[in-house]
């Protein structure tokens, strides 16, 4: 309680219940190499995803999460050129939510339990991309394989064959991420999900997440008014700033927290 008059509540979910982030720790960078991981907080305001699709020459064909998604991964892809002093090959692995996109003769409800997600991955090479680094075309790349991923949800006729399909999607996911000359980053989103729920007192003026991530990993989430995006970004304690200062993320968004003290700055051990 507050003496303004307003409380928090705060809430713990099972993963045997919601998505579970880790479900391949192989793909968390973070965890293997044992970095330390800084967190920051963007917001894509509305105009600024307007301004986005119009950047992206496609209005109408790409999803607020598609544009947010290529752009921070635009900015990825130059902090790790900053670092090497040349383009890098970079993959991200963005989770896909199954239910309700499986096909009728398995049809899973939109409020099922579990793990019901699959990793959609698209890769960036930069001799195929003129050794450029395009927003129209990353965020092409990122619609083409979340599309495709979306379909494949719908192939399945079997719980058999629905588990070696998603088994399959994250063995190639992993073995990707694992390569030695790749860079790779993970990235889930909850937009369009109720996390902003009216529980008498009307909406929410703030909800947020307790904890920083001790990996590598981009979260998007709707802003209270559901037409932006707030971004909650984990990064490797020497490529945040480098992100911070790139010019299409100080353009696009504003910083709302940085969470730059030792309560959430972690080393993550293999264990």
């Amino acid at each position: 309680m507050f003496e303004c008059g307003g409380v928090a509540i705060g809430l713990c979910i099972s993963h045997r219940i919601v998505d579970d982030l880790c479900i391949q720790n192989s793909l968390m960078r973070g965890v293997l190499l044992q970095i330390r991981v800084a967190s920051a907080t963007f917001v894509f305001s509305n105009l600024a995803i307007s301004n986005l699709r119009r950047l992206a020459q496609g209005a109408g064909q790409f999803s607020r999460v598609q544009l947010v998604t290529a752009l921070i991964w635009k900015a990825l892809i130059r902090v790790a050129e900053a670092k090497h002093g040349q383009l890098r090959p970079s993959i991200i692995t963005h989770l896909i939510n199954m239910r309700g996109r499986t096909s009728t003769s398995l049809p899973i409800s939109k409020d099922s339990c579990g793990n019901i997600i699959m990793p959609a991955s698209v890769r960036f090479t930069p001799e195929k991309m003129g050794n450029k680094v395009e927003f129209d075309e990353l965020v092409s790349l990122v619609c083409d394989a979340i599309t495709n991923c979306v379909k494949d949800c719908a192939k399945p006729k079997n719980g058999e064959d629905l588990f070696l399909m998603v088994d399959s999607a994250w063995k190639k996911a992993a073995e990707e991420s694992k390569r030695n000359e790749v860079v790779s980053y993970f990235f889930t989103s909850t937009c369009g999900m109720p996390f902003y729920p009216d529980f008498g007192w009307g909406k929410p003026v703030r909800v947020t997440r307790k904890e920083s991530f001790a990996e590598e990993i981009i979260v998007l989430m709707d802003t209270r008014d559901g037409d932006g995006i707030e971004t909650w970004i984990s990064l490797e304690e020497n490529d945040m700033p480098i992100f911070q200062e790139d010019p299409d993320i100080m353009a696009f968004t504003s910083q709302r927290d940085h969470h730059n003290d030792d309560q959430s700055i972690f080393l993550r051990s293999k264990c």
